[in-house]
């Protein structure tokens, strides 16, 4: 219930989360299908490989894109200071 509809607005709407770091913390495991209900948005793209989320970043325009990142991890050792690279 705490990111009902955060992303609804998004023009393009990703999650990326590590799967063992779900294990690592001992929290249920986590389908693509329960972060979409979640987050109440049927469009979102989730992904799980650190390769994958970049490709898909590097994918997008960033012509005045707006692109937030929010994490409670490193995102699987991504550098965000040149996520697009």
């Amino acid at each position: 219930l705490h990111y009902k509809n955060s992303l609804s607005e998004a023009d393009t709407a990703a999650v990326y989360y590590n799967p063992e770091e779900v294990e690592h913390k001992r929290l249920s495991p986590l389908s693509a299908d329960e972060i979409r209900s979640g987050f109440n948005n049927d469009n979102i793209q989730v992904f799980t490989a650190t390769d994958d989320i970049k490709a898909h970043l590097t994918e997008q325009d960033q012509n005045n894109a707006v692109i937030l990142f929010m994490s409670s991890g490193n995102f699987g050792g991504l550098d965000l200071a040149n996520p697009f690279n």
